[in-house]
């Protein structure tokens, strides 16, 4: 083979490789941004844990008003 046409090859090959390297860079970056996302609020974490012993320390009642059953009649409020 020519070398001129050897040496477009390498070109060739090493501008795929440079592409493939960005292309890879981009993914990263964008799988850490997600694993980031994903850990903020996480069930688990201590302020998570911490609700949770609260509201089971508070007999885990519920900030919502119960609804009455159907075919109830709604409580009355004293």
């Amino acid at each position: 083979m020519h070398p001129m046409f050897d040496d477009r090859g390498a070109h060739a090959r090493i501008a795929d490789w440079h592409r493939q390297a960005e292309r890879d860079g981009a993914a990263r970056a964008i799988r850490r941004a997600r694993r980031a996302h994903r850990r903020h609020g996480v069930p688990g974490k201590p302020a998570g844990s911490f609700a949770r012993r609260v509201l089971a320390a508070l007999g885990a009642r519920s900030l919502r008003p119960s609804a009455p059953a159907p075919g109830q009649a709604p409580k009355a409020a004293s």
